[in-house]
């Protein structure tokens, strides 16, 4: 969908954290490599730093697995270098849920935006019709759980109904339950 994406892991290469990426993230990106580091602290990695650079945006989404030591620091270090941080706040936890509340607390007070990834992804691509949401699709049905499923369910059915119009990328979907 044309958006700067970086990801990067906490010594997956021979380390005692060995944190490699999530095999459902590598499935999304493939094409991506993630920078590895020693440090719980992206934002002190210079090569983080420099790809983050690259990207020649000052708005970030930031999602980690700890929201109150990985995502956190990080967040807080990019807001201090003046850029407009949004994290992802359903795509992060923490050893405990108040640990995770409090974090979550302490970057929106510090000028972070919460927000969750279907709300990221919906903003990016908000007409049904188009070729960034069809992009979406597979990640949501696979990957959105209950709530989601049923969105998607349903705006399925109502092409396959003949409701509405199927996007004009795509000729009218399938149903499993109709092969």
């Amino acid at each position: 969908m044309g958006v700067g994406i970086v990801l990067t892991t906490i010594g997956a290469k021979g380390s005692v954290l060995v944190d490699p990426i999530f095999k459902e993230i590598q499935a999304i990106l493939p094409e991506i490599t993630p920078i590895d580091r020693t440090t719980t602290h992206a934002w002190s990695d210079p090569k983080f730093r420099a790809a983050i650079d690259a990207t020649r945006r000052k708005k970030l989404i930031m999602a980690g697995i700890v929201t109150g030591t990985c995502l956190s620091q990080s967040v807080l270090a990019a807001l201090k270098h003046g850029f407009d941080v949004y994290f992802v706040s359903d795509c992060s936890g923490d050893v405990t849920t108040e640990a995770h509340e409090d974090a979550k607390a302490l970057m929106t007070q510090a000028g972070a935006h919460p927000i969750t990834w279907m709300n990221a992804s919906g903003q990016w691509a908000p007409d049904y019709t188009s070729k960034e949401r069809a992009l979406m699709t597979p990640v949501y049905t696979r990957y959105g759980g209950g709530g989601t499923n049923f969105m998607t369910d349903y705006v399925l059915d109502q092409i396959t109904a003949g409701v509405v119009s199927p996007p004009n990328f795509a000729p009218a979907p399938v149903r499993a339950e109709s092969r």
